[in-house]
């Protein structure tokens, strides 16, 4: 899992990654964290947004208490598919599985700037994702 990451990461070789997580998960089909990763890969790699939301939600269903999924899943709802309700809800339970994440916290905040248009909720997050690290350059820069 660890090599299929590095190589969409590191080298862009997004069908090299696409195969060694489909090889992970035939050796290890409940391996939740592979899930995320190869529905990560799939959404580079293609334009269709069905399949990450699968490998999300297998995720999930495998390892419910996992924060990951939900919040990979939250964005893809909310930047690609425009279903920002559906994202929300995503994102709190992302949030309330690991409410000091400052990734999770950004991109909810994020969320309620860019979608719900409410510039305090924004805020106020933005600033709880710098009390839990400040230096988290997502929350400096949105």
């Amino acid at each position: 899992s660890h090599y299929a990451s590095y190589l969409g990461k590191c080298h862009d070789d997004l069908d090299s990654a696409e195969r060694l997580f489909r090889r992970v998960l035939s050796l290890d089909p409940l391996h939740a964290n592979s899930f995320c990763n190869y529905g990560l890969v799939l959404h580079a790699k293609e334009n269709n947004h069905q399949a990450p939301l699968k490998c999300f939600d297998r995720a999930i269903e495998i390892e419910p208490s996992n924060p990951a999924p939900y919040g990979f899943k939250a964005l893809l709802l909310d930047q690609a598919l425009g279903q920002h309700q559906a994202a929300e809800k995503n994102y709190r339970m992302s949030l309330s599985l690991s409410p000091n994440d400052p990734y999770v916290i950004s991109n909810f905040a994020h969320h309620q700037f860019a979608f719900k248009n409410d510039g305090v909720k924004a805020e106020a997050l933005y600033r709880r994702a710098l009390e839990c690290d400040p230096s988290h350059v997502q929350s400096l820069c949105q």
